[in-house]
């Protein structure tokens, strides 16, 4: 990935220029995913904005460096211990990985803590001992302390759980520019919305790289190395009462499972599986669609053995939304993969665990159906990427 200097003027006057730069960051991280281009944002409070450049791009880092550094909030919240959490003192001198989601996420969120527990069990661990994951909900009515200490321990039972009161959240992730909306129930939904970064920060609280959506946990280790070598750190005590070693079972390398059902001869499904969930009610279903046919293939539900409400979802960036249906061309491969498109699965009938199957059964307009078994796989299981049609 690249990396990009801010330089602004007129900053030590602005008090907002904090949160100006981090939703120019944001914005910057969004168009070199998309576009793959450089481009230069800014956001507007109300007084007039400093001038932006971007420039120098670098292949040092997989995540985005940042010249001109993000300030780590001073917040005070709730751990998993039911006390109070005061982020700055309590991470001042490490290197902090701090992270804002929720646990009844399917897909990001479990997705990015698993890889991020890989990549800390290839570190010796005198740098382990360096590094506090900071996990921050963004649900606090659902995520007590004990759901979140619960849902972490599937990781690493040293990654620190933060949970409090959304404004004070709010206020948090708006500071270094992540734009979160108060959770909404509604039919048969819960809307929770998430940042899908993860902000490195030095000893110093100075937010330095940027880790998007999608870093595999082989990115973390080796920028998490170059990190510590390169910024200042002080201190080498964890910030947790739980700093004992990860008692996450590591995950295993398993070959992809391939499953195949056919109606009709033109739709295949194959791939599909369901990694094991960290939370004991929600998860998510993953296949690969692909359409021999010349007319399109319109997908319009799934249904599993295991809950009476399943919904197909699209990820974009750090939003999640519900589709009516999803359309696999013809002659076409349409994948369902973990931060794009994936079938949520809600109000589990029973906690699934690795070796399970779940039965999936993907309806189509026009009456087709097909019926496959999803093995439950360890949550760190990526599949080979699929050949796209």
């Amino acid at each position: 990935m690249m990396s990009a200097q801010l330089i602004t003027s007129g900053e030590a006057s602005d008090p907002h220029a904090n949160r100006r730069r981090g939703i120019v960051v944001l914005r910057l991280l969004a168009a070199l995913m998309l576009l793959t281009t450089l481009a230069a944002c800014g956001g507007s409070t109300g007084a007039a904005d400093p001038p932006v450049r971007l420039i120098r791009p670098s292949s040092e880092f997989h995540g985005t460096w940042l010249q001109e550094p993000l300030s780590k909030p001073d917040v005070t919240l709730t751990d998993t211990a039911g006390k109070p959490f005061k982020l700055r003192e309590r991470t001042a001198g490490r290197l902090t990985l701090l992270f804002f989601g929720y646990t009844h996420c399917p897909d990001i969120c479990p997705t990015t803590m698993a890889d991020l527990a890989s990549a800390l069990r290839e570190l010796p661990a005198a740098d382990r001992d360096k590094i506090s994951v900071v996990f921050t909900t963004t649900d606090p009515d659902r995520d007590t302390p004990e759901v979140v200490r619960s849902w972490l321990a599937s990781f690493d039972s040293s990654f620190v759980g933060l949970t409090g009161d959304f404004a004070i959240i709010q206020a948090a992730a708006e500071s270094v520019g992540i734009a979160l909306e108060r959770p909404t129930p509604g039919a048969g939904d819960y809307e929770v919305t998430h940042g899908g970064q993860i902000i490195a920060f030095d000893g110093d609280h100075q937010g330095r790289l940027i880790f998007s959506s999608g870093t595999s946990s082989a990115e973390f280790t080796a920028d998490l190395r170059r990190l510590l070598e390169r910024i200042p750190l002080t201190a080498a005590t964890p910030p947790s009462a739980a700093t004992a070693p990860s008692t996450a079972a590591p995950i295993t390398k398993t070959p992809s499972a391939v499953t195949s059902s056919s109606g009709s001869g033109d739709l295949r499904v194959t791939d599909a599986y369901v990694p094991e969930p960290a939370s004991p009610d929600v998860a998510a279903a993953y296949f690969t669609i692909t359409n021999s046919g010349s007319r399109p293939a319109v997908l319009s539900g799934v249904s599993t053995d295991v809950s009476e409400m399943s919904m197909l979802h699209e990820t974009t960036g750090t939003e999640m939304r519900h589709l009516a249906s999803v359309t696999v061309p013809p002659h076409g491969t349409l994948a369902f993969t973990r931060g794009h498109y994936h079938v949520m699965i809600e109000s589990l009938t029973r906690r699934l665990r690795e070796g399970d199957n779940v039965k999936l059964t993907l309806r189509f307009e026009g009456g087709e159906e097909i019926t496959v078994d999803a093995p439950v796989m360890p949550i760190g299981h990526r599949p080979p990427s699929p050949s796209q049609g």
